[in-house]
């Protein structure tokens, strides 16, 4: 029987702006940019799928959360707005999920930053970004915002009977300042249920597990050579990175088995004037995907998390089985 690599490719879906400027969110313009660089992916898609008779399904994750109503008065207004984009995404095979930020507003400093101890501004954030949300769409899936988990939130997102979080990015983390904080150290790259006492892990014992499995970012070992510039030796795996970066993902899958490619982009990656990061870059490592896993003799199935958690997982006793 021909083993498969299961690819999910989730998009977080964050306007085009520079978050350090109070300012930066222009109604006019702010989230039509965003659009319309999805749109351009889309059609790239389309043409891919003409090349290689595959179709690439995305996961979007979309904004609905206390900076979106703040900004907006509306909690979930890009999903409001474009609502027929998003609609037109489902019919193709797409997934939308809930990708919620916890910017909060200092308006001493006249900065935002990431609320990480309130819990209580922490659960209004949450709940009603997730009760706006859930009126437009079934939501099966979240990302959190800066991939930040602790028990709190864990347990908050699995009480509202979300299906998968895809927030975890293994044995990384990050201290962070004023934004870009979370703790994945003690994370493996396979999926899981989180433990009630740790968001982190998988507790062996089933019933002190949570019932929202955790489907880990896949990592990779950042190039020798460029550890001089980034200090991280690793790094989660952004499909819209140059091929240089994303080629060093296939040395931390198992060929010989089942195995799992969760990989992410923003739609400010999908430009054309950055070298790092563009939509060219994108199809290339799509292409790579598929060129490398037909060698290995891997047949590459592109799915949503939510067919890949009802397709292809099996659990028993709380271990999950990719089948």
């Amino acid at each position: 029987m021909t083993k498969k690599l299961f690819v999910v490719i989730g998009c977080d879906t964050d306007p085009l702006i520079e978050i350090n400027e109070p300012n930066a969110f222009i109604k006019e313009n702010v989230w039509d940019e965003t659009i319309q660089s999805i749109v351009r992916l889309k059609e790239k898609i389309g043409i891919f799928e003409d090349k290689q008779g595959l179709s690439p399904k995305i996961t979007w994750f979309l904004r609905s959360d206390q900076q979106i109503n703040i900004q907006w008065n509306d909690w979930c207004y890009p999903v409001r707005e474009y609502i027929s984009l998003w609609n037109e995404q489902i019919k193709s095979g797409d997934e939308i999920g809930w990708h919620p930020h916890l910017w909060r507003y200092d308006e001493l400093k006249n900065i935002w930053y990431q609320e990480i101890n309130d819990n209580d501004w922490i659960s209004s954030c949450l709940e009603n970004g997730y009760h706006e949300i859930s009126k437009l769409f079934r939501i099966n899936s979240v990302k959190m915002g800066w991939c930040f988990h602790k028990n709190y939130t864990m347990n908050l997102v699995d009480s509202f009977g979300i299906k998968y979080d895809l927030s975890a990015i293994p044995g990384l983390m990050n201290s962070g300042n004023t934004c870009n904080i979370y703790d994945w150290k003690n994370t493996s790259a396979d999926p899981y249920f989180p433990s009630k006492k740790d968001y982190r892990i998988r507790d062996d014992n089933p019933s002190n597990n949570h019932n929202i499995m955790e489907i880990p970012i896949t990592n990779y070992t950042v190039p020798f050579f460029w550890r001089i510039f980034i200090s991280k030796r690793n790094m989660a795996a952004n499909i819209a990175k140059h091929p240089i970066f994303f080629r060093n993902i296939f040395n931390n899958i198992i060929w010989n088995q089942e195995s799992l490619l969760n990989t992410y982009f923003h739609p400010c990656d999908i430009g054309e004037k950055d070298r790092l990061f563009s939509l060219n870059n994108f199809e290339r490592n799509l292409n790579n995907i598929i060129e490398i896993a037909r060698k290995k003799k891997l047949e590459v199935v592109f799915i949503t998390p939510q067919e890949f958690g009802e397709k292809y997982c099996v659990v028993g006793n709380r271990k999950i089985i990719m089948v």
